[in-house]
């Protein structure tokens, strides 16, 4: 059994994406709503008790304003503490449906906080003081995008579940409502996702009890999986379990409207390659190995200028990571590195060249790790090998500046967002060609296209730099071997039937 008993990789972290890129490493923005008036008419019962704006008395009733918002936030959102999300029972009207799809669509492309209720408003065609008829406030609207989307994932798995008997076959029905309930609701997930840190404690801890429901509902069809011997049994399943939620989350991240492959075609691809791996013989993969000493981490650089800009990068991208671009000011990076504002412009030009050296340097960091693994290396398996867990390993030895560069790069313009998206599409070529170039050879499966090799490669892996803890189970090069062995040879037992896929004219 591979890895420890305990431990894991330390508790699930959800930090709030990218809004460049190809949609390998990065997201693609959404197109926006259509900008058409927001049908008035009937609004929601509590938005009738008062105009919930600025002044503490509203509609005639001599009420306290706090008691107001009390009673409006009772109705909108229960409290009852026996229900890890208060949302559970509501059906939106379909004018707070397009209320609610439109603030996702928002915070998605723009970010949950650069992103303001005027803004939300005038997409919608509203005043602002209208919109609060229908909100009490922006985290409110935050709260029940992800609170409502999750219960419905959640409602939908028990339902496909409930009429599947055998492990494979309700390990079939729960991916295949997974992926399409993502996609049926894509912004909201992705909201649910990737903004999470805009709630506040309570509120997210309510709905990521209700994510975790999912999740054990997902680890206990891998363990009945593995218990009857259709799943592997040398990988423990919560291992298992990461890697499928890494392979479905990952895809609202570069799957779009209109994307060739239709919910079930991608629904077949995600579940033959997670079964079956990515090798043409999945027999000659070897299995993961015992743990190596660790490898030694790169020295610092003797020159100190280098160091103490490194050092800049470094804290500029933990504070960009944990609260974002937008809520980082100057004065609180050079507070934390112990200088004043104005030393730390002697090193850069401000904020938003910050973010792109971040941005830039991580990505170039990543590309150059790759290149020395796999060059020189002639068995094409290998090759694809060393690429995973050289990617895996870069992306979370430097895993700050690569979760700012997906979450953040969005506030970039102009040639520093074309800067990012060039060094992307570049790592993602190489990549691309490496898995070309294993087909080419023999190694990996020829009826699944690299591009979806490619897609599910990065599925795989990339969502762990938002959750990987460094005092975890696991050191990066192990879990890079872990996703090497998982993606060429699958999760299935060994000797299942692999269900070769039709994919070339896409």
């Amino acid at each position: 059994m591979v890895g420890p008993k305990s431990g894991l990789l330390g508790p699930s972290e959800y930090v709030p994406r990218d809004s460049c890129g190809s949609g390998f490493f990065g997201r693609k923005t959404l197109i926006p709503s259509e900008n058409r008036p927001f049908d008035l008419t009937a609004p929601p019962a509590a938005s009738r008790l008062c105009d919930v704006g600025t002044r503490p008395v509203a509609c005639g009733l001599s009420v306290p304003y706090s008691k107001i918002r009390a009673a409006i936030h009772n109705v909108e959102f229960s409290e009852r503490r026996d229900t890890p999300v208060a949302l559970t029972s509501r059906t939106p009207s379909p004018h707070r449906s397009r209320l609610l799809a439109t603030s996702a669509e928002l915070f998605w492309t723009h970010g949950y906080r650069a992103t303001t209720t005027r803004r939300i408003a005038a997409t919608l065609g509203l005043q602002q003081a209208t919109l609060y008829h229908h909100v009490a406030s922006k985290e409110d609207l935050l709260y029940e995008i992800c609170a409502s989307s999750l219960s419905q994932l959640l409602r939908a798995s028990e339902t496909a579940l409930a009429g599947a008997t055998a492990p494979l076959e309700r390990f079939d029905a729960l991916v295949r409502t997974t992926i399409h309930e993502l996609l049926a609701n894509q912004r909201e997930h992705a909201t649910m996702i990737f903004e999470l840190r805009g709630l506040s404690p309570e509120r997210r801890t309510d709905v990521l009890q209700t994510l975790d429901q999912y999740r054990g509902v997902l680890l206990k069809v891998i363990e009945d999986g593995q218990r009857a011997g259709v799943l592997r049994s040398d990988i423990e399943a919560r291992y298992l379990e990461l890697a499928m939620f890494n392979l479905l989350t990952w895809i609202l991240v570069w799957h779009r409207p209109g994307e060739a492959l239709s919910a079930e075609e991608l629904s077949d691809l995600v579940i033959e390659v997670f079964l079956h791996g990515a090798a043409a013989d999945r027999g000659v993969v070897p299995p993961v190995q015992p743990w190596q000493p660790a490898s030694p981490e790169p020295e610092p650089p003797h020159n100190e200028a280098v160091r103490t800009a490194q050092r800049i990068f470094a804290v500029s991208a933990r504070l960009f990571r944990s609260q974002g671009y937008d809520a980082t000011t100057a004065r609180e990076i050079a507070a934390v590195l112990g200088i004043q504002k104005a030393s730390l412009y002697h090193h850069t030009r401000g904020k938003a060249h910050l973010l792109h050296q971040v941005c830039t340097s991580a990505l170039k960091q990543i590309r150059t790790d790759v290149q020395a693994a796999t060059e020189g290396v002639a068995d094409p398996l290998d090759r694809a090998r060393r690429l995973v867990i050289a990617h895996v390993t870069s992306l979370l030895r430097y895993q700050d500046q690569h979760a700012a560069a997906l979450l953040e790069s969005r506030a970039l313009s102009g040639e520093h967002q074309s800067d990012v998206r060039l060094l992307k599409d570049a790592h993602e070529s190489l990549v691309r060609g490496i898995l070309e170039g294993a087909q080419q050879g023999g190694a990996l499966r020829t009826d699944i296209p690299a591009k979806y090799l490619g897609l599910l490669l990065f599925s795989l892996t990339n969502r762990s730099m938002l959750w990987y803890r460094p005092d975890g189970a696991l050191r990066p090069e192990q879990l890079g071997e872990l996703f090497a062995v998982l993606f060429l040879a699958g999760a299935a037992a060994p000797g299942a039937k692999s269900c070769l896929l039709h994919l070339d004219a896409i």
